[in-house]
């Protein structure tokens, strides 16, 4: 059988970038099971799911560098380091993210930044973490419920002013950017954004 050495979902060298993707179930790698990145890359706005990794890094494999902000990492498994995420060699920035129920061990190596964050089991002081559930709105749905901890946790950022969410909602709602991939979107701000949309159909119809 055929292993995968690097990036069961996605892998690349130098600079990259990966936005509003859905990495999910099933992709597997000796290293990333998800996503493994070499020297750079961004990831904004994604689901990483369900991936696993033969010995690091079930969810994401990096090694010197990479920046991840605003994703969700759930129940990606490793069979050594980093359920969630390995990082080797520092330079790793994590924030606005979401690493939760991946196993024993959510997060391995020292990233440069890991500021903002949700971490199941974390217990380094950090500014900005915090390890209350963040409450999904199911297993699969990694949506946030009303009363998420993880609501206006993170740390607003200039790209994210013309940003939108996974969902294709604006990035900040509020005040202050949601962690995770999806921002929670209240339900007039919603019937809002419905109405509007329906202006805007029956206008070009006419």
């Amino acid at each position: 059988m055929h292993i995968i050495k690097e990036g069961g979902g996605y892998c690349f060298r130098d600079d990259g970038n990966i936005l509003d993707s859905i990495i999910i179930n099933n992709n597997t790698a000796n290293r990333g099971g998800g996503i493994s990145c070499s020297f750079g890359g961004n990831f904004k706005n994604c689901i990483i799911i369900g991936n696993s990794a033969g010995t690091s890094g079930g969810g994401v494999y990096a090694f010197l560098g990479g920046v991840i902000q605003n994703c969700t990492i759930s129940k990606n498994s490793a069979d050594i380091d980093g359920n969630g995420v390995a990082c080797f060699n520092g330079a790793f920035i994590i924030q606005n993210s979401i690493v939760w129920n991946n196993g024993d061990t959510e997060l391995y190596g020292l990233p440069l930044s890991n500021s903002y964050n949700c971490i199941q089991n974390w217990t380094n002081d950090v500014d900005g973490i915090i390890t209350n559930n963040p409450q999904f709105v199911s297993d699969t749905d990694l949506r946030l419920q009303s009363t998420s901890p993880c609501r206006n946790a993170g740390t607003n950022m200039s790209w994210m002013w013309t940003a939108t969410d996974l969902d294709g909602n604006p990035r900040i709602i509020g005040d202050t950017v949601d962690m995770g991939a999806y921002e929670f979107v209240p339900e007039p701000f919603f019937i809002l954004g419905l109405l509007f949309w329906v202006v805007i159909y029956f206008t070009k119809r006419s």
